[in-house]
């Protein structure tokens, strides 16, 4: 668990990985899709490693040999019926909805902008911790992350890109702070 303090600095290293190869090909992942290409990122030493699911806990923990926490508030979009089929499997009339509207959820599924509230409330939570801490999330998560930092919402969400395979650094003390967006390395001592 993370130690507390009040108003100590909290250092979020987010590393973005790719929920999927197919992805690129226009696919809503679900959980346990994973393309991660453990010998091409270094993960620093950190007070914590976060990830958002129990499937990305098992897989990243035996692939990088730690210890991480789940916290399922940084879990990637639930695509509900949605989840592992392409974008040409679902009605056009509902993906334009879905692009349309950040209010709007696949059935069982949420929304994007469901899914920016959740990310905030724990964000919110973070005043108690210090040190550094690693999260390991699919892009999307890291994204809502940025944005909330500086201030932006989900309307905002076309604004900023964060690749996969990326670094992104939030810190914060009384308040949020963007210091890295969407770097491939994370040079020096963050």
């Amino acid at each position: 668990m993370l130690a507390v303090a009040k108003y100590a600095m909290i250092k979020l290293l987010c590393f973005a990985y790719l929920p999927s190869d197919k992805i690129k090909k226009g696919y809503f992942p679900q959980r346990g899709d994973i393309s991660f290409q453990e010998d091409k990122v270094f993960f620093t030493k950190a007070d914590a490693y976060i990830v958002g699911n129990e499937m990305d806990q098992y897989y990243f923990d035996k692939v990088l040999n730690i210890k991480s926490v789940v916290y399922p508030e940084l879990s990637g979009c639930n695509y509900g019926e949605w989840s592992g089929h392409f974008f040409d499997e679902i009605p056009p009339h509902h993906l334009s909805q879905w692009v349309e509207d950040a209010s709007y959820s696949p059935s069982n599924g949420e929304s994007r902008q469901e899914v920016y509230k959740r990310v905030g409330k724990w964000l919110d939570q973070t005043s108690s911790y210090k040190g550094k801490v690693v999260l390991i999330l699919r892009p999307e998560i890291i994204k809502a992350m940025v944005l909330i930092s500086v201030g932006a919402t989900y309307k905002d969400e076309n604004r900023v890109d964060v690749f996969p395979n990326t670094w992104s650094v939030i810190s914060k003390t009384k308040s949020l702070k963007l210091q890295v967006l969407s770097s491939f390395s994370l040079a020096g001592d963050v």
